[in-house]
């Protein structure tokens, strides 16, 4: 199961990596392509055609309500995440 895609108008899902390093931990977040079209022919021949299924083929969420202004404003805006290291404080 990969998950719904970022709201960003990609179909990608997303992983963390937690990379072990010697001061602490490298974070990575990656994208992770799958085949959208095969998860939405599935979901829909499960009798799941609604907002979801089409999420997947465009990147983009059906409800927003409970975000905040800043995450609805940024919608179709493809994400770009940088490498980030978590200092163990040793």
């Amino acid at each position: 199961m990969v998950g719904m895609p970022a709201n960003d108008g990609t179909r990608d899902g997303w992983y963390l990596l937690l990379i072990p390093e010697s001061k602490g931990v490298r974070c990575e977040w990656k994208r992770l392509s799958y085949d959208a079209a095969a998860a939405n022919a599935s979901m829909r021949e499960s009798g799941r055609s609604d907002g979801y299924a089409t999420a997947l083929i465009t990147g983009l969420w059906p409800s927003m309500d409970s975000l905040p202004a800043e995450e609805k404003r940024l919608r179709g805006s493809a994400l770009s995440v940088s490498p980030l290291t978590i200092s163990s404080g040793y």
